[in-house]
C-alpha cells in the first residue's frame, strides 16, 4: 500500500487548516484596527454616537462650550 499518499493527504489538510486559521485570525486583526481608527474608542469607552459626534463639533469649534454641556446633559439623560 502507498502510505506515502495517506502522508500527503494529511498535509495537505492540515496545511488548508492551518492557513485557514491564519487568515481568519488576520481578518480579524485588519478588522479591528479598521473599526479602532473609524470610532472603535467610543463604542469601548461606552459613549454613545451621539455623544461622540458632539465632542467632535466641540473639538473643531462648531460649538461652543455652554451648548456643548447643555447636549451633553440632554444627551446623558
Amino acid at each position: 500500500m502507498n502510505w506515502y499518499l495517506i502522508g500527503f493527504a494529511a498535509m495537505g489538510v492540515l496545511g488548508l487548516i492551518f492557513f485557514g486559521l491564519l487568515g481568519y485570525r488576520l481578518g480579524r486583526v485588519i478588522v479591528a484596527r479598521a473599526e479602532e481608527r473609524h470610532g472603535g474608542w467610543a463604542r469601548r469607552r461606552g459613549v454613545s454616537q451621539g455623544l461622540a459626534v458632539l465632542a467632535e463639533r466641540y473639538a473643531r469649534g462648531e460649538i461652543d462650550e455652554a451648548e456643548f454641556r447643555q447636549r451633553k446633559a440632554v444627551l446623558e439623560g
